[in-house]
Order: structure tokens, then C-alpha cells, then sequence
């Protein structure tokens, strides 16, 4: 009864505007399918009325004086709890991985544990979930499996380099003595010619390619930097055509059915297909049939032809998670506030949940309290109609 009153009064002071379930639902704090229940019970009692818009369906108050007589009848109360309306996602890895930690990670509000597989391996993405779950059984896992990201290979020492520096990029393990080494799992000189652009690291690190061959890209650096190891690269002037599910994509989707996860994590998403793909391995058709399933798909917004392709893309998956760091590498950093806010609209539109990820409190990794920008960002992704924040 506590969730009809939390819907009814909600409605009823904003009498003037709709909103789709997803909102509605995310609002009075309460799941989609229990405000789908309600939704459908005031319907049929007049008390609402409901209209259908492309994906979604929109619900406003009947405001009359039947409604304002069950409003008072019903005796409402504003909720005048606290209770978070948005879920906070952590990623666990080497700092975080201990039960007592993920405990107090729970205790604080953490309401879905991530898993980088990128950056570990069988052995120890396995401990972390044993962690995870001696902690909690409720805790959902959300393992975000590698994609097609091309990442510069182990590093012995972290190298800085300074503006206007050469620096080659080699394609076999034997040649790291000649420069740095990335496994791509295509040729790269096929795609990327002289005057485009590669970042490092979220764009920390631009370079210049001078010359690119069947062995090397010889770079020039565009700025001073670190380079470290695993760090993630970004192409945005190249086309590259990944091609089909890698092998290592593979093994970590049979990793997450044999060990019950919750939520995959897709990267570098271009178009629906691939989400299509990524749920015929699993066993599903489509997204009708992974709404009851086990493993539900959470499609990574981050590249350009993901954001050409965001509807048909979020209407694939089961959720969509908007990785700022690379779409800001892979676009430009200006436009990424307006690209969120479009992408944000169409999940709520479609009922979908959105996650937005990226530098949400990275000033606290050194200091105790988040900068200002920093909260207003968050309260603005939340305002916008954010789901989720890692």
C-alpha cells in the first residue's frame, strides 16, 4: 500500500506533466515492475491515464474532484526519507578486495559490485567474486568483459615522455625493444594513416602518427605525460573494423555463466548487432528474452558510431552505461555534456536504465571530500535521469 500512496501523491503534485514508468518508478524509489502493477490498477480505477509514445508509455493525473477526494481519503504522506533514488556501482579491484571492505561498501550504499576484466585475470576475477559474495548474496555483479579495446601491453616502468618526442608503436612482442607493444587483434596500418590521431589513457597522452606499416606507427607526442602499463588506447580519426566477437570475449562470457553474473559489461558498441550477437551466445534471441533471463547485457556508449547508432542500440540491450573517458576520446570533450543528455533522454523514454560512468568523484581518490564540480555533475546526471553511478 506504502508504493500506491508513494505513485498517487507524486502524480498528483505534478499534475501538469507525464511521466513513463522508468521515471516514475525511479522517482518514488520503487522497482519498474511494481509501479507497472499500480500504474495499471489506477488505469483501470480512472485515477491516471495512460499514453502510448514510441517505446514508452506516459501517465499523467485525471485531476478532477474524484481524484483530489482520494487523495485526501487516502491520507498521504510525502516520504520524507532519505533513500537514495539513484544506485551507486563499485568497481572492486586490488584496493577494495577484501570483505571487510566490500562490507563497509555496502554498509555506505553500494548497490552493484563491478568487475574490470581487463584488468584481471581468471583466477583472481574469481576471488574478488568470492569476495563479493561472502560480503553479500544480494549484491548484483556487473563484470565488464575487455571488447575490442586495444591496450599498450605490460610496461616495466612507467615512461615519461615530452612533447615532440618519436615514439613507435610495434605489433610484435619481439620488437618491444624498438618501442611500445599492443596485441591488436586486427592490422592497424590498415586503418590508421599519417595525421590521425591516437590517445592514451582517456586522453591524457595525444599523438601523431608520421608513419604507419605492416611492423610499426611511428608517433610524434603532441604533449609531456606518463605512460603506463595496460592503458587503454583511442582511435578517433581511424575507422576500424573489429570484426566479430574476440576469443578473450568469449571466455569471459562463459566465465559470467558459470559463475551466475548478474550484468554484462559490453565495450566500444557500434550497433545494435553486436548487442544481438553478444545475446545469441548467451542463448537469448533478443531483449524480450533477457528480461527474464539470468545475464542481462549493459551496452558501453563510447564510441562514435555508437552514438549514430544509440537507439537502436539501447532498444537491443538491457541497460546502457555512458562511458565518458573514451567517448570524450573518441568525440570531443565539449560535446560529451550534450551527448549524455540526449542518451540519458532516450533510455528514460525507452525505459531503460542508464549508468554513467567516468571521473564521478575522481578528486577523492586523494582527498576526503569531492570538489564542487564534482557534486554538480552528479546531481545534474541525476536530475537528467541517470539510473546508475560508478
Amino acid at each position: 500500500m506504502e508504493n500506491n500512496l508513494k505513485i498517487f501523491e507524486f502524480l498528483y503534485k505534478n499534475p501538469d506533466n507525464e511521466y513513463n514508468i522508468n521515471q516514475i518508478a525511479r522517482i518514488v524509489g520503487i522497482s519498474v515492475g511494481s509501479a507497472f502493477k499500480i500504474l495499471k490498477e489506477f488505469e483501470k480505477e480512472s485515477y491516471v491515464t495512460g499514453k502510448q509514445r514510441k517505446n514508452a508509455i506516459f501517465y499523467h493525473i485525471n485531476l478532477n474532484q474524484n481524484t483530489r477526494d482520494v487523495y485526501y481519503n487516502m491520507s498521504l504522506e510525502s516520504n520524507k526519507s532519505n533513500k537514495k533514488k539513484t544506485k551507486i556501482i563499485c568497481t572492486i579491484g586490488p584496493s577494495s578486495n577484501n570483505v571487510r571492505i566490500i562490507k563497509n561498501l555496502i554498509e555506505e550504499g553500494m548497490d552493484c559490485a563491478r568487475i574490470n576484466a581487463s584488468h584481471c585475470g581468471e583466477s583472481s576475477a574469481s576471488g574478488i567474486i568470492r569476495n563479493i559474495r561472502k560480503a553479500s548474496e544480494n549484491i548484483p555483479i556487473l563484470l565488464d568483459i575487455p571488447g575490442p579495446k586495444i591496450r599498450l601491453k605490460d610496461i616495466p616502468n612507467p615512461i615519461n615522455i615530452k612533447k615532440g618526442d618519436i615514439i613507435k608503436i610495434v605489433f610484435k612482442e619481439s620488437d618491444t625493444n624498438k618501442g611500445l607493444f599492443i596485441d591488436a587483434p586486427v592490422d592497424l596500418h590498415r586503418y590508421v594513416n599519417k595525421g590521425h590521431r591516437i590517445f592514451i589513457d582517456d586522453g591524457k597522452i595525444e599523438l601523431l602518427v608520421l608513419e604507419a606499416n605492416s611492423k610499426h606507427l611511428e608517433c610524434q607526442s603532441q604533449n609531456d605525460g606518463l605512460i603506463t602499463k595496460s592503458k587503454g588506447m583511442n582511435f578517433p580519426d581511424s575507422c576500424i573494423d573489429y570484426g566479430n566477437l574476440s576469443e578473450i570475449d568469449k571466455f569471459w562470457v562463459k566465465f559470467a555463466i558459470d559463475n551466475d553474473i548478474d550484468f554484462i559489461g559490453t565495450s566500444f558498441v557500434r550497433s545494435p548487432s553486436d548487442i544481438l550477437k553478444l545475446n545469441q551466445l548467451l542463448g537469448y534471441e533478443s531483449i524480450k528474452k533477457v528480461v527474464g533471463g539470468k545475464i542481462k547485457i549493459i551496452a558501453k556508449i563510447e564510441t562514435k558510431e555508437a552514438i549514430k547508432n544509440y537507439k537502436g542500440i539501447i532498444s537491443e540491450a538491457y541497460g546502457i552505461m555512458i562511458d565518458r573517458g573514451d567517448l570524450a576520446s573518441e568525440t570531443r570533450y565539449e560535446i560529451v555534456p550534450r551527448l549524455q543528455k540526449r542518451v540519458i533522454e532516450e533510455c528514460n523514454l525507452q525505459g531503460k536504465p542508464v549508468i554513467i560512468a567516468t571521473q564521478m568523484l575522481d578528486s577523492m581518490v586523494n582527498n576526503n571530500q569531492p570538489t564542487k564540480a564534482e557534486v554538480s555533475d552528479i546531481a545534474n546526471s541525476v536530475l537528467d535521469g541517470a539510473s546508475r553511478c560508478p
